[in-house]
């Protein structure tokens, strides 16, 4: 897939100290497209169609902070979106629909990251 590396917006606590809601990655990958592949079939272009936003696994933040703003091609196992209720209705202060647009989004476990652009400005 190639997308771009996005912070989560996590809410910020009175002590400054950052909280994530249930359901949530301190990552995503946003505006996604699929890299062509000679195998592809048209399913995986509808599959990129529905699911433009993918959070990124927790485990791979070491591999993922340093392209933050970029855009990258990933690949990776992509495990399904949480359905349960907690996820979907998180934090209701946020921006509206932003914690259900994220807790709702399939999570991706990277394996392989490659930056494309440092200043895709598709990714501003």
């Amino acid at each position: 897939m190639i997308g771009c590396v996005q912070r989560s917006e996590p809410d910020t606590a009175a002590t400054g100290t950052t909280i994530l809601a249930p359901g949530q990655t301190r990552y995503v990958l946003a505006k996604v497209t699929l890299a062509r592949d000679a195998d592809q079939t048209a399913t995986a272009e509808q599959v990129a169609a529905a699911v433009p936003t993918y959070r990124l696994a927790d485990s791979a933040d070491a591999i993922i902070a340093p392209h933050v703003g970029e855009k990258v091609q990933v690949s990776g196992t992509i495990e399904p979106a949480s359905t349960s209720a907690e996820d979907s209705t998180a934090n209701p202060q946020r921006s509206p629909g932003a914690a259900v647009k994220q807790a709702a989004a399939p999570v991706l476990r990277i394996q392989e990251l490659r930056a494309i652009s440092k200043t895709a400005a598709s990714c501003r």
